[in-house]
């Protein structure tokens, strides 16, 4: 039988604050809201590492009128790192609206590229900018030419054109770039599975030809708005979500030259369509960057039930997915508390790898488990046990923490004939009692 799985509460939230000494996040506990001068704006997610940054240009108070800088939080502490310092007067004074980070030239260190509120785009490097290019609307990065290195792939705003940057090179793409009413996202991936990453913005697919010369033919697959690109049904092929007067799953069939078949997802429009795995499945669920999500029923040709996700903040504009914690459930971001805070609410789950089953608490799931099942959890599963008692109920059951596992003085763990305990980090730190069966 299958099981449509059902989305756990979000149990914690964490402050990152601009120039703040708050602790690092990780190990998560809720924190207080603070007052800090700081306005943060144009939240981004990076992954081109492959690990998670996120990225944020702010605002700062002190530093003169558009002071401006950009501050990063990586994984795994996601420690305040200030890329760009507003108060050394560097930056132009616009806020930096799309931010991604990595490692352009080659040279083993992160670079940042971003670009700004009147266009412009900049590479920064420890603490400089360096002026790329004007008139641009969005851009994304991708080894676009399969050389080895990271190129930025940028469209233009002046006199709608794609273009992509390598070695301190620009190369026109296409001229027939139709803008999508709005800064798009801009995608790059290998939609008709030749080997060669193509470009998707706005309502079309650009198709790489893989010649040298980088020749890129125009396909339009829907007449407005946007298409996000996701593999929906897991079959290898690149299928896209459109949202232009519904939300649309354009079922790709596969090929060179793939053809697509229509399924509706909802009636009604969304403004953007985020793609996460939000109950840690393994299937894509969909969200429109708020409270509403769409879950993925597990089968081979899926249907989308509608959910609704309640979060610590109140700002769906600014709501991000990614995989925080690399716990391969979907976490969430968001600009909060009148623009002072990015707010971190880590998707907090135990799952019975035996049943299929997830649960909201590892007591929970003990109870629910039978001999010989392994259970495995996310940190935050064992943040709330650290100082509450651990028992497995006499049962034979594998226990795994994605990290650390932690039990203070005052806690008792009970185990069973069978059982295990493992950290994956290889951190076990019981302070408290051990029973013993």
């Amino acid at each position: 039988m299958i099981r449509i799985h059902q989305v756990t509460q979000i149990v914690t939230a964490c402050l990152l604050n601009a120039y703040s000494s708050a602790e690092p996040c990780f190990p998560l506990t809720p924190l207080g809201v603070s007052e800090v001068p700081t306005s943060l704006d144009s939240l981004n997610i990076s992954n081109a590492s492959g690990t998670p940054t996120i990225l944020a240009s702010a605002e700062q108070a002190g530093g003169g009128s558009g002071a401006v800088g950009i501050f990063g939080w990586r994984y795994p502490n996601y420690e305040l790192e200030i890329l760009l310092d507003p108060l050394d007067g560097i930056c132009c004074g616009n806020s930096y609206y799309v931010i991604r980070s990595g490692d352009i030239d080659n040279d083993g260190v992160e670079e940042v590229v971003a670009l700004d509120g009147e266009s412009d785009l900049f590479l920064i490097e420890n603490g400089n900018d360096q002026f790329i290019n004007g008139f641009i609307s969005t851009f994304e990065l991708g080894d676009i030419n399969l050389d080895g290195d990271l190129d930025i792939v940028a469209v233009s705003s002046f006199d709608p054109e794609l273009w992509w940057f390598d070695d301190d090179t620009w190369t026109r793409v296409n001229t027939e770039v139709k803008s999508a009413g709005f800064i798009s996202p801009l995608y790059i991936v290998d939609y008709n599975d030749d080997s060669f990453p193509d470009i998707v913005y706005g309502n079309s697919v650009y198709t790489n030809s893989g010649n040298p010369f980088l020749d890129f033919s125009k396909r339009t697959l829907v007449s407005n708005g946007s298409i996000v690109p996701a593999d929906l049904d897991n079959d290898g092929d690149t299928d896209f979500i459109s949202n232009q007067t519904s939300i649309t799953w354009l079922e790709s069939q596969g090929g060179i030259f793939p053809s697509f078949i229509t399924r509706i997802i909802d009636q009604n429009p969304a403004s953007k369509i985020i793609v996460g795995d939000l109950n840690g499945d393994g299937n894509p669920d969909l969200s429109t960057g708020s409270r509403d999500w769409y879950i993925h029923s597990g089968t081979a040709e899926p249907t989308f039930s509608p959910l609704t996700v309640e979060f610590i903040e109140n700002n769906n504009s600014s709501i991000m997915i990614a995989d925080l914690n690399l716990d391969e459930f979907s976490d969430f971001v968001s600009i909060g508390t009148g623009g002072r805070a990015i707010v971190l609410q880590l998707n907090a789950a135990v799952v019975n790898q035996s049943s299929g089953e997830r649960y909201t608490s590892l007591e929970e799931a003990i109870d629910a488990s039978t001999n010989g099942d392994t259970l495995v959890a996310s940190e935050l599963s064992f943040d709330s046990l650290c100082e509450s008692n651990l028992d497995f109920n006499g049962k034979a059951l594998n226990v795994t923490s994605h990290s650390y596992i932690e039990r203070n003085s005052d806690t008792n763990t009970t185990l069973a004939h069978g059982a295990s305990l493992i950290a994956t980090d290889g951190t076990i730190n019981v302070s408290g009692s051990i029973t013993l069966p």
